[in-house]
């Protein structure tokens, strides 16, 4: 008999997956655009030897910028370039060794999908470790699973899933960790196996993203204090040896984390943060955490939602003192407690911390911690509930909650990194393949926007204005075809529209200037 329940929760949990997958790919088709960093991700991992697409006062084959962002034949599974360009930017190189590897399937080609794909599968991973957390510190498989089901479909989730960045990977890794720890902590584990993984989770981390150090850092801390107060003093000396072989692993591994940390204008930006903002009011990352999880409802909502627990809670505790059927003994307060301290403490530090040193306030520097918050929510409120209720009821509202709020989520927020309204230059230009394009830039480094319009002109000649535009504008000679040239201005501050016609107009004696196509953030002109 129990078999065929363990074989019908398998057979659910397979389904909810499969359903998930579903879900999230209907959800994918919506995504028309890239952030810049999403362009970076490609480029770093795909360009050969060459970090940034940054060529200018030069004709260009639109090829190159192609080659930016996909791999060539003979390039394919060169991690070796990984590492250089890794060594160029401010990130250590983990997820883009795996982008690389994913993107060297398939050569000369640049898709959404290739970068979702990877996120899917992390995802997928991630969910399964929840599940596995929650299991574990509450006993009950199917609160386990709605924990999992209510993190992979929230907002937060989705925008991490739909961000082809390095932050669903350290997601997962922190995850890991957590479970891993967990395990450690308790007295039975197989330590051998566990040490080995931890090991190499930290040593991961450590490759994938330098906010896994302070995440690590600080839930290190806390289970050694934790160790420490159980008097289990080898475990803890053991596990500390072992988080700090993992670090310098990685360090060694890739050297380039000193010159990133010290001197590289990510880590300049931490230092003056943490400087500037030391006391600052953590509440933005807070409100991140709502939006992005708890579906954005009013505060009431919180505060008539846990005022009703709590009443309830005090009803049943005093009918229970009144009829001598309580016994604490049986909750394990103490142990519970300290659960709660290894999965909520560091997570809420580090949002804390986070909002201090960061140098933009966005809310995928702590998508990372997501998981540890939905979980500390279960593990409270699943225990909270069968306080109050028996252990059959309290699953069932749990159950009907999440699948209320994740319905809700799906149907009224949308990701952040849809970018829905994106429009291509190929979409206007029907010889663009022919053409060529003389691309007026305000400062360098925004031209890593343009690359996946770029790279269907035939040739490009970037140049960078600045705030002079006819001074820093190319000689009339250097321009090919120039009565039937393409001219991409992003629009900035320094130079208005009309400023910009005029010098063209008589610095190049154009007849005319066709507007073919505008955005919010361009203009595209012909000449004639």
């Amino acid at each position: 008999m129990k078999k065929n329940k363990v074989s019908k929760f398998n057979l659910i949990f397979f389904a909810v997956i499969l359903l998930v997958t579903i879900i999230l790919l209907i959800n994918f088709s919506r995504k028309n655009g890239f952030h810049m960093d999403e362009i970076y991700s490609y480029g770093l991992s795909n360009s050969y030897y060459e970090p940034f697409p940054w060529k200018f006062n030069e004709w260009i084959p639109g090829e190159y910028y192609q080659n930016y962002v996909s791999t060539s034949q003979n390039d394919r599974f060169n991690f070796g370039s990984v590492f250089y360009n890794q060594s160029r930017d401010v990130h250590p190189p983990f997820y883009y060794l795996i982008l690389h590897t994913v993107s060297s399937l398939f050569p000369n080609i640049f898709s959404k999908w290739i970068g979702l794909s990877v996120n899917l599968i992390i995802h997928l991973v991630t969910f399964y470790f929840i599940f596995l957390i929650i299991k574990k510190i509450t006993n009950n498989k199917w609160i386990s699973l709605s924990g999992a089901i209510f993190w992979i479909l929230s907002k937060g989730a989705i925008d991490s899933l739909n961000f082809i960045r390095m932050y669903p990977l350290l997601t997962l890794i922190q995850t890991i960790l957590l479970y891993l720890i967990l395990l450690y902590h308790n007295e039975n584990s197989k330590s051998k196996f566990i040490m080995l993984s931890l090991f190499i989770t930290y040593c991961l981390g450590a490759l994938t993203h330098y906010y896994f150090y302070l995440y690590a850092f600080i839930l290190t801390l806390v289970i050694c204090l934790i160790l420490l107060f159980e008097k289990r003093f080898k475990r803890m000396f053991v596990y500390a040896i072992t988080a700090l072989m993992g670090v310098c692993s990685a360090m060694l591994i890739f050297p380039s984390v000193f010159n990133h940390v010290t001197q590289s204008n990510r880590g300049q930006e931490v230092l003056e943060g943490f400087e500037n903002n030391i006391f600052q009011d953590g509440n933005p990352y807070f409100n991140f955490v709502r939006v992005d999880l708890f579906k954005n409802l009013p505060t009431s909502f919180y505060i008539i939602t846990i005022s009703i627990l709590f009443v309830l809670l005090i009803i049943n505790y005093w009918n229970m003192r009144k009829n001598k059927s309580i016994d604490l003994k049986k909750y394990s307060i103490i142990h519970k407690i300290k659960i709660l301290g290894i999965i909520l403490l560091p997570t809420l530090l580090f949002i804390y911390i986070v909002q201090q040193v960061s140098h933009y306030e966005t809310p995928r520097y702590i998508f990372a911690v997501y998981p540890m918050i939905i979980i500390s929510v279960f593990f409270c409120g699943y225990h909270l509930l069968k306080f109050i209720f028996n252990c059959q009821v309290s699953t069932i509202i749990v159950g009907i909650l999440t699948i209320t709020f994740s319905a809700y989520g799906l149907i009224n927020q949308s990701s952040d990194y849809y970018f829905t309204n994106k429009t291509y230059l190929s979409e206007n230009i029907e010889d663009i393949n022919n053409s060529n394009v003389l691309v007026l830039m305000d400062k360098y480094w925004k031209i890593t926007n343009y690359v996946l319009d770029l790279r269907d002109f035939n040739e490009v000649f970037p140049v960078e204005i600045g705030n002079d535009l006819d001074k820093n504008l190319p000689d009339k000679n250097i321009l090919k075809d120039i009565n039937n040239l393409y001219i991409l201005y992003p629009k900035n501050d320094d130079v208005e529209e009309k400023q910009l016609i005029d010098t063209l107009l008589l610095k190049y004696d154009f007849l005319n200037l066709e507007k073919v196509a505008e955005s919010q953030t361009f203009i595209l002109y012909k000449t004639e």
